[in-house]
């Protein structure tokens, strides 16, 4: 059973008293640890990063010290979808502002299609 199925089943009170404590020990209002996947065994290899500043942790905490901003104005370009469709959209939207990760083939952008190759 899921973490999170077990969660349901905790009375609310107690759910509560078990996120909020302060302790991070085993105390009375503490969650079990979920029980470990019998048929699947997760191995991590390294740290990564696709975000607004870049792809790979190295060059996000490079842009993040530098003191750079992800966050622009969003573009038709940016919706995806053909010229005259994505003008309209764009005119609709409530909010114009984005924090896109950078899409394309160079070192620190996401290259969708090497991704989503199957």
């Amino acid at each position: 059973m899921s973490c999170l199925r077990r969660a349901r089943h905790i009375p609310l009170r107690r759910l509560r008293r078990g996120l909020s404590s302060p302790s991070s020990g085993a105390g009375a209002g503490a969650l079990p640890p979920p029980r470990p996947s019998a048929g699947r065994r997760v191995v991590v290899t390294g740290l990564g990063a696709v975000t607004p500043l870049g792809r790979g942790a190295g060059a996000t905490w490079d842009r993040l010290v530098a003191g750079r901003c992800a966050v622009r104005a969003l573009a038709a370009e940016d919706l995806r979808l053909p010229a005259e469709t994505a003008g309209r959209t764009l005119e609709q939207l409530p909010s114009r502002v984005v924090a896109a990760v950078p899409r394309g083939k160079g070192e620190d952008e996401f290259d969708e299609e090497a991704w989503t190759k199957v």
